[in-house]
């Protein structure tokens, strides 16, 4: 059995392969081309306008796995952090009774192995369907430029754009390690929260509702990235992939919103 200090070296060193495995796993992209606030700001005097809403974004031999995708949950301490700990621990145990001598090689393998658990590494938020949302019988201009205006009101009473830039507000708070600097995602998170809600309450209409739930399905999954960066302090390995997957969606969401507005200059 290893002693306390070998195991705590082990978990150091797996948390800092977890994090350039996960990271190395998101698109390298100009930080600001992920700005929400600029996805999501409207023009107040062109509500009809859809690209201003945009802003400035546009191995061969068998291994062991102790742990599935359904089994990588929080247990314990409440984070997917302490149970990625526990896997690794696991396979580390086994290997070092079967072989006396682990090596970087295997360390490195059994950190591929226990990340293979997408819990580890999936960040997707709730995904909505035709039931959750009031769809009309009816397609015509009025009921397009309602839905329009209705969206776009939205967008605006909602915006995060004043409390700044989540990736901006994350580099510093891992800068300063302060809580307050984290808590400075709260605000966010709420604001895209109510977003959703008031979006699944606006009636869509018939041809348009695929466009509707991408558009609030990306929004929950930007949602989802921007809860778990808030628990950096608590839960790294949660927050490591919610950013992964951050640039992505925040792409997912700007494309569902210039689909919407193809929708909107096709109906005038």
């Amino acid at each position: 059995m290893p002693s306390r200090n070998i195991l705590g070296v082990l978990i150091i060193c797996l948390g800092i392969i977890a994090s350039v495995i996960i990271f190395s796993r998101a698109t390298p992209t100009d930080l600001k081309k992920s700005n929400i606030s600029a996805i999501l700001n409207a023009n107040n005097d062109h509500i009809a306008d859809w690209q201003n809403i945009l802003g400035n974004s546009t191995s061969s031999e068998k291994t062991i796995i102790l742990v599935s995708d359904e089994t990588a949950t929080t247990t314990d301490d409440g984070t997917l952090t302490g149970q990625l700990a526990k896997d690794f621990m696991a396979q580390y145990l086994i290997l070092k009774n079967q072989k006396g001598t682990v090596t970087e090689d295997d360390i490195n393998q059994i950190t591929q192995n226990t990340l293979s658990a997408t819990n580890y590494t999936d960040a997707t938020g709730v995904q909505y369907t035709e039931k959750d949302l009031i769809i009309s019988q009816k397609s015509d201009l009025q009921t397009v430029e309602t839905y329009k205006i209705a969206l776009m009101q939205i967008m605006q009473k909602r915006s995060t754009e004043k409390y700044g830039d989540v990736q901006t507000i994350v580099e510093k708070a891992t800068q300063t390690g302060l809580e307050s600097d984290l808590a400075k995602l709260d605000p966010i998170i709420n604001n895209l929260g109510s977003m959703i809600t008031d979006m699944k309450h606006v009636s869509i209409p018939n041809d348009a509702v695929d466009l509707h739930l991408a558009l609030i399905n990306s929004l929950s999954n930007v949602l989802s990235n921007v809860q778990s960066l808030r628990q950096l302090a608590k839960d790294p390995v949660k927050s490591f992939a919610g950013l992964s997957q951050y640039d992505q969606h925040t792409q997912d969401l700007t494309s569902a919103i210039k689909d919407l507005g193809i929708y909107f200059e096709s109906k005038k």
